[in-house]
């Protein structure tokens, strides 16, 4: 009787050692990852963005602006930068023009003249701040404008545009999995990079089988469900303007792997990771984060696969940050390899004018917006 107590206790004593084993691990894996946010967000960052007061522009006019520059962590206009540099560089990436510009609580407005330098073409509109070139990331801000010289244009022939749309495929997460209902994104484009509302597209396999339907929104972006399977593969069809277009799934279908997708219902926001039969083999009990931030906080969350195919993981969005929020999946060796963004509007304030007004003149359009809401006290900027 004593031996058979003493076994049990051995037993639950080596039980406990393992699970203390698993936890610590797990919990080592936790704090690398923290560990390297912090690293990676202790210097200030910044990202500038600049409203260009249109995309074409005839030589001899001026180009006007207005840029913001931000703080990348507390998302408000960057309160230490007071200078900017501005340069236009030509399609062989030489500077042209360049202009050393104040920054106030923020925000710059200036113009650049359109003068005997340029000539007919394309060129890139560049903003940066001295700190930006600190880092590897792109946070400085590019756009590329089009300049008409008269001399060299002389007459400009009526557009006739083509019938032509472009279309991409971006499965959620990043992947697309076997034997997993995958959800794929679809964004839909015309010859001038403007979405196509509205439009019906329908998916076929390679034995022409009809797999789903959907329909794009009035941007031109929708999304279907597919079960995807090993070797097969997936076109999609259009009819636009009485015209029939057919587009190949290029996306590779995964063997082994994981996929996720995310829905809002209400308060909450739910996500789910997938994974297939012969992938569960692999990672049933190895220690999966899912990080949630937004370049200033951030939350890790720990997912391991136990014998389930699908583990959904529910988040309040009041616990989120307002607007951006990435989702990150590591591994067991904390290497991402999945990845989704998702914008909460809940926090984020968005006055609308109670009233408009439009009186044509000649040929001006005066508008007159009234918001009661406004303190007028406070910087405010109105971009049109």
């Amino acid at each position: 009787m004593k031996n058979s107590t003493r076994f049990r206790i051995s037993k639950l004593f080596i039980l406990l050692i393992f699970l203390s084993s698993f936890f610590l691990k797990a919990q080592d894996k936790t704090d690398q990852i923290i560990e390297s946010y912090k690293d990676y967000t202790y210097d200030a960052r910044e990202i500038v963005y600049v409203h260009l007061n249109k995309s074409t522009y005839i030589k001899g006019e001026a180009i006007g602006f207005t840029a913001y520059v931000l703080d990348k962590k507390n998302k408000k206009p960057s309160k230490v930068t007071t200078n900017l540099y501005i340069s236009i560089e030509d399609e062989n990436n030489e500077v042209l023009k360049e202009k050393l510009i104040k920054v106030e609580n923020g925000v710059a407005s200036n113009v650049i003249a359109i003068d005997s330098v340029f000539t007919s073409g394309h060129y890139n509109f560049k903003a940066y701040t001295n700190w930006m070139r600190n880092f590897n990331e792109q946070n400085y801000f590019v756009e590329s404008v089009k300049i008409i010289d008269p001399k060299i244009d002389e007459y400009l022939e009526t557009e006739t545009t083509e019938n032509r749309i472009d279309v991409q495929f971006l499965p959620e997460g990043g992947h697309m999995l076997s034997e997993v209902v995958n959800t794929v994104g679809v964004v839909i484009k015309d010859i001038k990079g403007y979405g196509v509302p509205y439009l019906r597209g329908t998916i076929f396999d390679n034995d022409n089988n009809l797999i789903t339907e959907f329909k794009a929104n009035h941007l031109g972006i929708g999304k279907f469900s597919l079960l995807a399977k090993k070797g097969q593969t997936y076109k999609a069809k259009f009819r636009h303007l009485n015209k029939e277009f057919s587009f190949d799934i290029k996306e590779k279908v995964e063997p082994i792997g994981v996929t996720l997708s995310l829905v809002q219902h209400r308060q909450n926001v739910m996500v789910t990771f997938k994974t297939n039969t012969n992938s569960l083999k692999r990672i049933t009990g190895k220690p999966y984060h899912m990080t949630i931030h937004n370049g200033d906080y951030i939350n890790v969350v720990p997912v391991e696969f136990n014998d389930q195919l699908n583990i959904t993981k529910s988040f309040d969005i009041n616990n989120l940050a307002s607007g951006v929020n990435i989702l990150t999946l590591f591994n067991e060796i904390n290497k991402p390899i999945l990845e989704r963004l998702f914008f909460n509007h809940n926090g984020i304030n968005v006055i609308a004018s109670q009233d408009l007004r439009a009186v044509k003149a000649n040929d001006s359009i005066s508008l007159k917006l009234n918001f009661g809401h406004i303190n007028a006290s406070q910087l405010n900027n109105i971009s049109v």
